[in-house]
């Protein structure tokens, strides 16, 4: 029989357990070892893949800024299988020609250890690291493109220097390539510790990927972007046990469920429902010189307007005062000398 009363000499209410003619009194609250799945919202496969539709448009948007994508013009889209954005950007700015959809595929994940650990086997001669090997080199399959994407997918290539070096001999003379790149040194997505010191451990500076473009020939322009996310905890909980983002592919089981309990009752236990977060991306762009053989540069782009550094000008500054502050200050001014 359980009930529930105040005892003579305790300062709160417990929960009363009667067995075998024993008291035993037990906290109110407790602290479950199971971590909670979500159940106000179903999510499907296809949600679980994408930051949303806000997002979507944002990526968009920065895509068309730095890539300035027009109807004609044949793309070639490098990126992982899961939450490409290829259909996405057909659609969005109405492609005339299908976009060439090539894949990485340099990495597999086999579940070692009862599915407490997962190694990476690197895979040779796959994807798109072949496809622009054999379009620059075979005058048969020789190709192209107008604009190059890559969608975060650096850390798959096995000679990222090589690549660049045959996507651009792959380019028309406009052409353009636009690397995506989240760096888990920078990112400020709500990840685990666990995950935040494995993709720093195989994270490739994003400088090394800059020196590797300018030197395959390409004028070079970076920027950071700061793309805006509103999403669900249970949703963002729900992405992590998908492994999505997909830096996430290397996670076992067992340590994203350690880490989602860590998340829990660490950092999103202090967050409402509704989260607003940024994913801070690299963008690095590629382009074809207009003189052959000049030398390339490589230069930040400023995307949005700054305010001046304050010290090459004088500025001045306003404070509101207080009504305590002003009663002193009109005290102090009509007392007499």
């Amino acid at each position: 029989m359980k009930a529930s009363k105040r005892l003579d000499g305790l300062s709160e209410s417990r929960e009363i357990c009667l067995y075998n003619r024993q008291i035993v009194t037990a906290p109110s609250s407790v602290i479950s070892e199971c971590t909670p799945r979500s159940r106000l919202q179903f999510h499907t496969n296809e949600d679980l893949l994408s930051f949303g539709n806000e997002y979507n448009e944002e990526i968009l948007q920065v895509v068309h800024t730095h890539l300035e994508l027009d109807c004609h013009h044949l793309v070639a889209y490098v990126g992982p299988i899961r939450g490409d954005m290829a259909a996405k950007m057909e659609k969005r700015f109405c492609l005339l020609h299908p976009i060439t959809c090539l894949y990485p595929g340099g990495v597999t994940y086999q579940d070692i250890n009862h599915y407490t650990r997962r190694l990476a086997i690197k895979l040779g001669g796959t994807g798109a690291e072949e496809f622009f090997t054999d379009a620059c080199h075979e005058t048969s399959r020789k190709r192209k493109f107008d604009r190059i994407l890559i969608d975060n997918s650096i850390q798959d290539m096995s000679d990222y220097a090589s690549v660049f070096c045959h996507m651009k001999k792959c380019l028309h003379k406009s052409g353009k390539i636009l690397i995506l790149h989240r760096a888990a040194s920078m990112t400020t997505l709500p990840f685990f510790s666990k995950a935040r010191t494995v993709l720093s451990d195989a994270e490739i500076p994003f400088m090394d990927i800059i020196t590797a473009l300018q030197k395959s020939g390409c004028e070079v322009k970076w920027d950071l972007e700061h793309v805006p996310i509103r999403i669900t905890k249970s949703k963002w909980i729900d992405m992590l046990r998908n492994r999505f983002p997909v830096e996430l592919e290397i996670m076992s089981d067992a340590e994203v469920e350690d880490g989602i309990r860590e998340l829990l009752t660490g950092q999103l236990n202090y967050m409402t429902e509704h989260m607003e977060i940024e994913d801070r991306l690299i963008i690095i762009t590629g382009s074809v010189p207009d003189e052959p053989g000049k030398f390339t540069a490589v230069q930040r782009i400023v995307a949005r307007p700054q305010l001046p550094y304050s010290a090459l000008l004088d500025v001045e500054y306003e404070l509101s005062l207080t009504e305590p502050m002003k009663r002193i200050l009109k005290s102090v001014t009509t007392k007499p000398a």
